[in-house]
């Protein structure tokens, strides 16, 4: 039956998978009609806790957080550290901009240049919990934004943010240029026969149904656009 392959998929979660704060979240934002199971071989996955026809919308969400590109000088800097030491920062300025721009009041706290606004602790909180490499190759770079925008931060924190922006993030806007990222809606997992589909509504995520889904399916989108999955 399908509910017991599905306790035979699920297992014991490790404790940084935060389950009950995420399925908390779709109770609190979504109504519970879908929650958060650890399972073995995929980790974190979205099953539907209501049935959904063909066209139904199933959430809508707001973006968790944004940053844009700013004309300031602490974005300056993320700039030159860029060109400096462009062997050890592998992505673009905006990457590594979005992460500063994710530390808290008290990291933030000392800050060597003017334009860092950062967020809530709760909002950390969920970006935190977004999927990102355990063990990051190389933290130089972590290490040289701590030393040159944010002494009181933990160059382990600012790390794994930039992780997290680039494994999670979207295109907001192009000019200035702009990355958002989304908490609940970062949880499913992608196919290449996804039984929902997601579009844009201002900033907004918006999931709707494209096949009918039954209580406990698992909930996926594609990672590809409609022309990828064609040629998948």
């Amino acid at each position: 039956s399908r509910e017991a392959r599905h306790e035979k998929e699920d297992c014991m979660e490790p404790g940084t998978a935060g389950i009950a704060h995420i399925n908390k979240y779709s109770r609190e934002h979504f109504d519970g009609g879908l929650i958060c199971h650890w399972t073995a071989h995929k980790g974190r996955i979205l099953r539907a806790t209501r049935r959904y026809d063909i066209g139904d919308i199933i959430l809508r969400e707001a973006p968790l957080h944004i940053v844009q590109a700013a004309n300031c000088s602490a974005f300056r800097t993320v700039e030159k550290l860029c060109k400096d030491y462009e062997d050890e920062f592998d992505y673009e300025p905006l990457w590594y901009w979005c992460a500063v721009q994710s530390l808290t009041e008290d990291q933030l706290h000392g800050a060597r240049q003017e334009g860092l606004t950062g967020v809530s602790p709760p909002v950390q909180h969920n970006l935190l919990l977004l999927h990102h490499e355990d063990n990051a190759e190389d933290a130089r770079p972590a290490h040289r934004l701590v030393r040159a925008l944010v002494p009181n931060a933990n160059p382990a924190i600012v790390e794994r943010l930039i992780q997290v922006w680039v494994l999670n993030c979207f295109e907001y806007s192009e000019c200035p240029q702009g990355f958002s990222t989304y908490f609940f809606s970062s949880f499913m997992s992608h196919s290449c026969w996804p039984n929902v589909v997601w579009y844009y509504e201002g900033a907004d995520h918006v999931l709707r149904c494209r096949r009918p889904i039954s209580i406990g399916d698992e909930v996926c989108i594609s990672y590809l656009p409609e022309s990828g999955l064609m040629q998948s």
